[in-house]
């Protein structure tokens, strides 16, 4: 990720059976620039109040019933929602979920700097260089989710200095070129609480707050009890030692929580029992099984 000089190449091409080998040596100035590695995910957590007649979204008030997005077991729903054929073939009821046609708007706030209230060592330094790769690396992966269903978005990124950015419709090369280019910062001039307070009288009654963020202090947690207020849902990522790549397959973890994290758990309860939804992510988890873990 970033904005890489090409530099001297060196190609080469071999004759046939390698009785000869032709090479050449090039200098190239060029820039090119690496954009953050995206996830295939499926986000569909904002809350959905703004009405799009005739556009599909998943708002489950205001069904399409003439297109079909999914198909899936039977459990409970109404007997006009089983589709008979597809029961028939699998031998078990399986029900039908159709489009609908609502959409929601969503902040997704994502701080790549040092947390504020621990101990900075060598520990946290190298834990926050590879937080802020995948922190990146998820922030992508949800926009990209999001804009292709032309959702509302404004990204704000907290780092060495603060980026906001919003664009109209399906636009989502233009908020990887920011995310590209972001960094963070272990003394940054600007903390997220600040620029949580700075958001805070923009929030309105219909929209989502996505909070991804390496550890949470004291200072955040009646901030962010605030935006619950305003808003209709917050969902905080917490993920300290970053995720899995969904190519990979899990494998074994001895890893536990730093001592801090331990704490904010503890801390977390008072958030969850206010409507905030905290997810506290381990190396060995996956983006998509994390958010389908959110109501």
């Amino acid at each position: 990720r970033g904005v890489k000089n090409i530099g001297s190449s060196h190609l080469a091409i071999a004759g046939p059976l390698s009785l000869y080998r032709i090479s050449r040596s090039y200098h190239m100035s060029d820039e090119v620039i690496v954009f953050p590695h995206i996830e295939e995910l499926r986000f569909s957590k904002e809350v959905l109040k703004d009405l799009l007649p005739g556009r599909r979204t998943q708002y489950r008030m205001l069904e399409d019933t003439t297109s079909i997005r999914n198909v899936r077991e039977y459990s409970t729903e109404p007997l006009n929602r089983i589709h008979w054929k597809l029961s028939a073939r699998y031998d078990k009821l399986m029900c039908k979920e159709f489009d609908t046609t609502a959409q929601g708007s969503l902040k997704l706030f994502v701080d790549l700097n040092m947390p504020q209230g621990v101990l900075v060592n060598e520990t946290w330094r190298q834990m926050r260089k590879n937080y802020e790769e995948q922190a990146v690396d998820a922030a992508a992966s949800i926009l990209r989710d999001l804009k292709d269903r032309s959702t509302d978005v404004e990204l704000i990124i907290a780092g060495k200095e603060t980026w906001i950015e919003s664009f109209p419709g399906r636009e989502f090369v233009r908020y990887l070129d920011t995310l590209t280019r972001a960094t963070g910062s272990e003394l940054p001039d600007q903390r997220i609480v600040e620029v949580l307070e700075r958001f805070l009288m923009q929030i309105y009654q219909n929209d989502t707050v996505v909070l991804v963020s390496m550890h949470l202090s004291d200072k955040e947690l009646p901030l962010i009890l605030k935006l619950r207020s305003r808003c209709s849902k917050v969902i905080i990522l917490l993920m300290p030692y970053g995720f899995r790549p969904a190519v990979y397959r899990p494998s074994r973890s001895y890893s536990m929580p730093h001592p801090e994290a331990a704490r904010l758990l503890e801390k977390s309860e008072l958030l969850v029992e206010n409507g905030v939804i905290v997810q506290f992510m381990l190396e060995n988890d996956a983006l998509q099984e994390v958010l389908d873990l959110v109501p």
